[in-house]
């Protein structure tokens, strides 16, 4: 297993503004508004804390769907079978950027400071996906010497892949260790900027 953190990470402005539901197409954005999200990414720099942790596994077969992965550990999805298909390995993800931007977002929003805890909200979530594709890209690069290129990452709760197996990775990739846990009957992740995923890697 390997693991990865950064002091911080700063998502871009046009990442932010699009999880907030900008679109420069359709809309203006108020340079003042502008102005107030990039200072508040900047001050967001300390509430965000990037920690995860990586496994490798070999595919050992996919049948109707079913990805069964060496030690015994299967997923079924016709999705992600489709997304690994010619795929030889995966590597399991889990990665957060702590719960301290997520407080803070609620206490914003609970002291009558509803727009900077919306943006601040927006900050974390892209956050912990600028997180994901900074290892993702790590991996990439590493692998792509031995003739390796991954395909999209897929994440529990999208298409047919049950939103349970967040659990089953976290269990895998000792979540705990850094302080993500899924809650034990919705299977959300808590804190809630985490991300779970798969990533298959063909040759």
């Amino acid at each position: 297993m390997r693991r990865f953190s950064l002091e911080t990470i700063t998502p871009p402005l046009e990442d932010v503004l699009t999880r907030m539901g900008y679109n420069k197409k359709k809309s203006e954005l108020p340079p003042d508004l502008e102005k107030m999200i990039t200072r508040e990414i900047q001050d967001a720099r300390p509430l965000i804390k990037p920690s995860g942790h990586t496994l490798d596994m070999g595919i050992v077969s996919m049948k109707g769907g079913r990805i069964a992965l060496d030690g015994g550990l299967s997923f079924q999805s016709a999705k992600l079978a489709a997304i690994l298909d010619g795929c030889g390995k995966v590597t399991l993800m889990a990665v957060t950027v702590g719960g301290m931007c997520e407080q803070e977002s609620i206490r914003m929003i609970d002291s009558g400071e509803l727009t900077r805890g919306v943006i601040l909200d927006a900050i974390g979530s892209e956050s912990v996906e600028a997180f994901a594709d900074y290892v993702n890209n790590i991996l990439a690069r590493e692998y792509g010497l031995s003739g390796w290129k991954p395909v999209m990452r897929y994440s529990p709760g999208y298409g047919d892949l049950a939103l349970s197996n967040q659990s089953v990775i976290l269990g895998i990739l000792d979540g705990d260790t850094i302080g993500i846990r899924a809650h034990p009957e919705t299977y959300l992740l808590d804190p809630q900027k985490s991300i779970t995923a798969v990533i298959g890697w063909r040759k």
